[in-house]
């Protein structure tokens, strides 16, 4: 009796991993089927939006060879001229995937100008940015949005009418003793110090 109760429990078990098999085998496909496709959403609808052309990838689920491209990259202090290469080769605004997060990148004066004035409630920083730049500059007009953002924006705002940067010579000069100043052995300084000095001393 105890052998067939085992063989019942057993058969079972073995029908209920079938059925978790299943469930996966269909589920993974329409994951990867879904990180493939371009993103679309009512917003973009409404404001007649093409999807962007697609990076071209190896890694088409998680965009592992991309991400990677940029750390050597970052490594080797080439970031922003690959950027450039990058924008050469693909135009103005493209898509990608990257360590499996989807990003449309733009250099497209009309696309910055929506996001960062037109429509800038639509948009936002805050989650990618916040716990990158947070330990380093706080919450400002640079890691969140909203009311935050725009007390920042506020405070900041006077010290960058035109009448006030017509001429960057002396904030040069400035930023060049600021600069003079951090070791060039590679040991520990506190560069906060040196940013409240700076802003202190700023003819801006």
């Amino acid at each position: 009796m105890s052998i067939e109760v085992r063989i019942s429990v057993s058969s079972r078990m073995g029908n209920t991993i079938n059925i978790a098999l299943s469930v996966l085998c269909i589920f993974i496909p329409y994951f990867i089927w879904q990180r493939q496709k371009p993103p679309t959403s009512a917003l973009a609808r409404s404001s007649n939006c093409r999807p962007p052309p697609q990076y071209p990838l190896i890694d088409r689920i998680f965009g592992l060879d991309l991400f990677f491209k940029n750390v050597k990259a970052i490594s080797e202090n080439r970031f922003l001229p690959t950027l450039q290469e990058r924008y050469a080769k693909m135009g103005w605004t493209f898509g990608a995937l990257s360590f499996g997060t989807r990003v449309i990148s733009s250099i497209e004066p009309e696309n910055l100008k929506t996001a960062w004035a037109v429509k800038f409630d639509d948009w936002g920083v805050q989650s990618s940015r916040l716990p990158a730049l947070g330990p380093f500059v706080g919450r400002g007009f640079l890691s969140t949005d909203g009311p935050e953002w725009e007390h920042s924006r506020a405070l900041l705002k006077p010290s960058l009418r035109r009448i006030h940067i017509a001429n960057l010579e002396p904030f040069e000069r400035s930023l060049q003793q600021m600069m003079s100043k951090i070791p060039k052995d590679g040991s520990t300084i506190d560069l906060q110090a040196l940013f409240f000095d700076l802003v202190s001393v700023c003819p801006l």
